[in-house]
């Protein structure tokens, strides 16, 4: 039998195929993302988005920390209701599956004025509380936490998300 051959004539490459070539030393350009639409908006969009069980849970908590305070700001921070005093960020209300959490961002300063035990965490500076039912956000030994950690925020000036800046 006879060897059957291509009548195409066989081409050799001299380089490899095109691959990209980055410079040694040289870093990928950072990804970018877009900016939220709702960033900086007022609390009550956040709020308004969530779940319509937990929805009356956060209100309450909304309610109980703007009961604090007239220096209190409600904005959107990270897609949640983040609440500032004096220029520092100081609560935030969360959504979750079963519940809602309220960040305190000096939790671990509160430890001796939490007596009922409501704050959890391991970390260095924030804590939560969990609330399940809007009754939770109205008990005594919440909002007296509220209290204790506007306290704290006033006299110290470093929060779990802003403990490296300064004041200005």
């Amino acid at each position: 039998m006879a060897k059957k051959t291509s009548t195409k004539p066989h081409r050799k490459t001299s380089k490899p195929a095109s691959k990209k070539t980055v410079k040694r030393g040289s870093k990928p350009a950072p990804k970018q993302f877009a900016a939220r639409a709702d960033k900086g908006a007022p609390a009550s969009v956040a709020l308004d988005r969530m779940k319509a069980p937990l929805r009356s849970i956060a209100w309450a908590a909304d309610a109980a920390i703007r009961e604090l305070s007239k220096d209190i700001e409600a904005k959107v921070a990270w897609g949640n209701a983040g609440y500032k005093v004096a220029g520092h960020d100081l609560f935030a209300i969360c959504e979750h599956k079963t519940y809602v959490s309220v960040y305190f961002g000096n939790g671990a300063l509160l430890g001796p004025q939490d007596e009922a035990h409501l704050l959890e965490g391991s970390g260095k500076l924030l804590r939560h509380v969990k609330l399940r039912a809007p009754d939770e956000a109205e008990s005594g030994s919440f909002r007296a936490l509220l209290r204790a950690a506007l306290v704290v925020a006033k006299r110290q000036s470093s929060t779990a998300w802003n403990r490296n800046r300064t004041k200005s």
